[in-house]
């Protein structure tokens, strides 16, 4: 079942909050969900077949895995975020600068109902690296940009100063701009370290392209010692053992991979990588149900 999430775009944390309370929601309510599916298959194979099939057991909601590209992207990872802070038992671990949404979320302190994520094109630096003036100084020598691929396509002031606009539009406070519920870069390592299985997936000519592989490069680092997945490792018929996985779609710019009209087999290949995440956690999570 895929479930849309109606967020409101503006100022945050208005958005977030709608993601974290539809996955509340839906977490809370998986059993309803699923009675509901099932009831209106039953009623698609009385008026079609004259009788009900008892197969249904498996239909509906095991697991929640969520979804996002570019802003929304930014969304998914950061209500993933919030769930791994609630779900840690120590109080020093959840510090924000934002209080309210410490203290009004704090619905599940036991267990984070995400099972994994899958990220598009994450917009997650902030205009602390999207400020094209200083990208302007250094256009010459990228080793000195923290994320050469903001200068390399972002071709100049239109694009990076657009993505600098639009950042301070999200949070136009200055001091927060390190925020990681905001700016999902700048998620602490000792969150990291609880995070479900991620999927990170960067176009290769895409000025977001290096954030989003420096935040799958923290993740590994911070998931090192963790069990992993049998996840396909991007070299065909072999899969090893690991905690997530990096996609760079090779001549692709911004979410382009998606634009089934235009590059339908590069298309075609990310639908079919999504749905393959997601029957990996699944699997994974039956067999450990078993255990």
């Amino acid at each position: 079942i895929v479930i849309g999430i109606e967020f409101e775009n503006g100022m945050f944390p208005k958005g977030l909050y709608d993601c974290i309370d539809a996955v509340q929601w839906i977490s809370n309510n998986k059993q309803l969900i699923n009675r509901s599916m099932n009831d209106d298959d039953d009623d698609n194979e009385n008026s079609s077949n004259g009788g009900g099939d008892d197969d249904d057991d498996n239909n509906g909601i095991e697991s929640i895995i969520l979804f996002g590209d570019s802003g929304g992207a930014n969304l998914a990872l950061a209500t993933t975020q919030q769930f791994v802070k609630t779900s840690l038992p120590s109080p020093s671990l959840s510090e924000t600068t934002n209080s309210h949404l410490n203290t009004t979320r704090r619905k599940n302190k036991n267990q984070n109902p995400i099972d994994g994520v899958y990220c598009t094109a994450p917009y997650i630096a902030g205009p602390i690296y999207y400020n094209h003036k200083n990208h302007k100084k250094n256009h010459k020598n990228h080793s000195k940009i923290p994320f050469p691929s903001l200068v390399q396509y972002g071709k100049g002031d239109y694009l990076l100063g657009d993505m600098t606009d639009i950042a301070f539009e999200y949070n136009a406070n200055k001091l927060h701009q390190k925020n990681s519920l905001i700016w999902p870069l700048f998620t602490p390592h000792h969150l990291l370290r609880h995070m479900p299985p991620h999927v990170i997936t960067v176009n290769e000519l895409d000025p977001l392209r290096d954030e989003g592989i420096e935040y799958y490069n923290k993740l590994i680092d911070a998931m090192s010692n963790t069990a992993g997945l049998r996840m396909d490792d991007g070299g065909g018929s072999s899969q090893r053992q690991q905690h997530s996985k990096l996609r760079v779609i090779k001549n692709t710019f911004h979410c382009s991979d998606f634009m089934i009209d235009t590059v339908p087999e590069v298309a075609a290949e990310s639908f079919h990588e999504i749905k393959k995440f997601c029957d990996i956690i699944l699997e994974n999570k039956r067999i450990k149900l078993k255990q």
